[in-house]
């Protein structure tokens, strides 16, 4: 907690923060802290300032923690007393191939319930783009799905993120882990003003966004400029991703 008072008097003086509820299956020690978890925390609280945030622990370490992560919160619902949270911001990931299809099919259904009752979900897009192999495999297009999408909907700049770790030491960070917990704190504010207008949490966000874009050009900016063949490696790769205009 002194961690996150530090960041908003350097930050955000004045603001109002409300750190809530920890639920967890492993998170023992409340005191420890933990890079990502403050990461997360810092810029979700302090964006989405004077909204409740509460901290969600998954007991897996690995793969599983979804499937953990969805039962925590059907354990949440069913107690109708609690208040459950609207927005989510989801930092970690899984490899497809590693989990298989019935674990991808469980997520898929289980993220679109959330959706569909009025539930908002970020979810990051990778540290430092698209991962790759330094050795060939053949047959290559049986390691890489070419029907889904390859980009996010909106995502913000994910680079040099600094927060307060153990108090008062400044760490900076890349990656989308900070960036969308930080989107997810700004989405909040809209939702809670939605709450405060007596209309639903909020409709399904992506028609919402790509709205905005149509009616208000300057809001948004895309992405036209750059590669990703140097990621944070010392030396560049010939090979990886330009990006351009669609």
């Amino acid at each position: 907690m002194q961690a996150i008072i530090s960041f908003a008097s350097t930050f955000r003086n004045g603001s109002k923060f409300v750190f809530g509820n920890v639920y967890d299956s492993d998170y023992k020690d409340r005191t420890h802290d933990r890079a990502e978890t403050s990461l997360d925390i810092q810029y979700m609280v302090l964006m989405g300032s004077g909204i409740p945030t509460d901290y969600i622990s998954s007991l897996s370490n690995y793969d599983g923690f979804l499937i953990d992560f969805f039962v925590q919160l059907a354990l949440l619902e069913k107690d109708k007393s609690n208040v459950v949270p609207l927005l989510y911001s989801i930092s970690y990931g899984a490899d497809e191939v590693e989990v298989g299809s019935i674990f991808i099919s469980i997520c898929d259904n289980h993220f679109m319930i959330m959706n569909l009752t009025g539930k908002t979900v970020f979810i990051t897009s990778g540290d430092s783009g698209t991962s790759s192999f330094d050795t060939k495999y053949l047959p290559p297009q049986t390691y890489f799905n070419r029907f889904n999408r390859a980009y996010p909907d909106i995502s913000l700049v994910a680079h040099q993120y600094q927060i307060k770790l153990l108090g008062n030491n400044d760490i900076f960070f890349d990656g989308t882990s900070a960036s969308s917990s930080a989107l997810a704190g700004f989405v909040s504010l809209v939702v809670d003003q939605r709450l405060r207008l007596g209309k639903k949490s909020q409709d399904l966000l992506n028609p919402l966004l790509y709205s905005i874009a149509v009616r208000y050009p300057a809001a948004f900016y895309d992405v036209t400029t750059g590669n990703i063949t140097c990621n944070t490696s010392p030396t560049c790769c010939r090979y990886g991703f330009i990006a351009e205009k669609q």
